[in-house]
């Protein structure tokens, strides 16, 4: 597989730029990895290794620890028979994920390694296929970042086989943590310790051809004012943090309805209330509630029995396929988003920051 030059990357980018339905074809994909191990920071190592690692070793059956030998006793995932689940023991399902990825993940892939805390992602182009590292020369290093981030090593086998599953990266590069994309960066975020990121090329968003950019130093292309649907709804999510959703389909909601008095709740134990709507003599008229992803389902099982009459809202800029069953239910997805806000872009401040319209 070749990989992706600076000059193809700008090919890339630029038409992904100039059409909204351009889809690449380039067979290269993105990843991320926590790098992680049962609490462990090992980003020192990721970057002077150049590797980044999985954890979840599957153990041969009746295999004893070996240090100096690991490939007899883990199962290579990389190159495993179909029926590799019969030969580990304890099983566990992250190995089946871990399964798919290094049979899958080829030279010229981009991994991202997460790091919000410090503000920061490291994206780094990989190298070579999978593969289990027989006798790590860092296995000692990785024990002494464990005990100076005042962390267990008592089980040593459990700990050492956490850094022997790994792809060598060539280029390994730190961005901005907020500089990255909201529909890449809330993959991040989420709880698995590994998985595929994907875009939207239906709006000319792909996951490679965007991170390659960072990559290879190509600046961001400028953002000129629009009132193009689709260029609207690719700014939403690239730019509109969760938090930032909910200000914002509140601000949308007094705009629709300007006679009301709408506010935005949305904080630790809301109880699911991201903005409440009153009359001037404080009769409940609208509930809000916002989710950046949401899986998709019938409204009335997300929200369940009304208990008075006050109108509904969900609104979600990822989505999978939403039934408005009851009428007492209203669901924005972000095609509808978008609508709205080319339509009030004269008084939406948001609008303004994001160079909108109408």
């Amino acid at each position: 597989m070749a990989e992706i030059t600076q000059r193809r990357v700008g090919e890339l980018v630029q038409k992904t730029v100039d059409d909204p339905k351009y889809i690449t074809e380039a067979p290269e994909r993105v990843f991320f990895v926590k790098c992680r191990p049962q609490g462990a920071d090992i980003i020192d190592i990721v970057q002077s290794e150049k590797r980044v690692f999985i954890g979840y070793p599957p153990w041969r059956r009746g295999a004893q620890y070996d240090p100096a030998s690991m490939t007899s006793c883990v199962v290579d995932l990389g190159s495993a028979a179909e029926c590799w689940k019969e030969e580990v023991h304890p099983y566990h399902q992250a190995m089946k994920t871990n399964h798919k990825f290094a049979s899958s993940v080829k030279k010229g892939w981009i991994v991202v390694i997460p790091r919000p805390g410090d503000g920061v992602c490291w994206l780094a182009e990989i190298a070579d296929s999978f593969e289990l590292i027989d006798n790590p020369p860092w296995r000692e290093r990785y024990f002494q970042f464990r005990r100076q981030q005042g962390l267990d090593c008592t089980d040593e086998a459990s700990h050492a086989g956490d850094i022997i599953q790994s792809w060598r990266f060539s280029t390994l590069v730190v961005v901005p943590f907020g500089r990255v994309p909201r529909w890449i960066s809330y993959r991040l975020l989420s709880r698995p310790t590994i998985g595929e990121i994907y875009g939207f090329p239906e709006l000319g968003l792909h996951a490679h051809a965007t991170l390659s950019r960072f990559i290879h130093g190509i600046p961001d292309p400028p953002i000129t004012d629009t009132d193009d649907l689709h260029e609207i709804e690719r700014r939403l999510l690239t730019f509109v943090s969760p938090s930032a959703l909910e200000h914002l389909c509140v601000a949308l909601q007094q705009l629709e309805h300007p006679d009301e008095m709408w506010w935005h709740i949305g904080g630790s134990g809301d109880g699911g209330a991201d903005g409440l709507g009153y009359t001037h003599d404080w009769i409940q008229t609208g509930l809000l509630q916002c989710k950046w992803h949401f899986a998709g389902g019938l409204l009335s099982e997300f929200f369940g029995a009304p208990s008075s009459n006050t109108k509904r809202l969900l609104a979600s800029l990822i989505h999978g396929h939403v039934e408005q069953d009851v009428q007492s239910a209203e669901f924005w997805g972000r095609e509808q988003i978008a609508v709205l806000v080319k339509k009030h872009a004269k008084n939406l401040p948001m609008a303004r920051s994001l160079r909108i319209v109408s």
